[in-house]
């Protein structure tokens, strides 16, 4: 993909960075030497923090004026709103959703008489 979009993009340099083993620690230090990539794929706690102590743009600029309310309303509700900061900055936007499901032991729902999940 990166050979791609650099040949259909001449103008723009892109680099691939993997994670380092220290990801947290390390990006601190980049986002405080202002040497941190331009674009990240991110995930956990850590990355809604980056975004509240002001380390990642806000993208609502930029989803408003490029993304149709289709493609929005194709995200998960709430996977899309935890890309939020408490103030209302967009941090970030969705990846994928796994596909969840419970699993629990029939033999404890019988046991106290309680029905199973519906």
């Amino acid at each position: 993909m990166l050979e791609q979009f650099r040949a259909s993009h001449q103008g723009i340099r892109v680099f691939y960075s993997p994670h380092p083993e220290n990801l947290e620690e390390e990006m601190i230090e980049d986002f405080q030497s202002r040497s941190a990539p331009e674009v990240m794929a991110g995930c956990c706690d850590w990355f809604a923090i980056w975004a509240q102590d002001g380390h990642l743009l806000d993208l609502r600029p930029f989803v408003e004026a490029d993304l149709d309310q289709a493609t929005i309303d194709d995200w998960d509700p709430a996977q899309y709103a935890a890309l939020f900061t408490p103030d209302g900055r967009q941090f970030a936007l969705p990846k994928y959703c796994g596909a969840l499901s419970p699993y629990y032991n029939k033999d404890v729902f019988v046991a106290y008489g309680v029905d199973y999940p519906d």
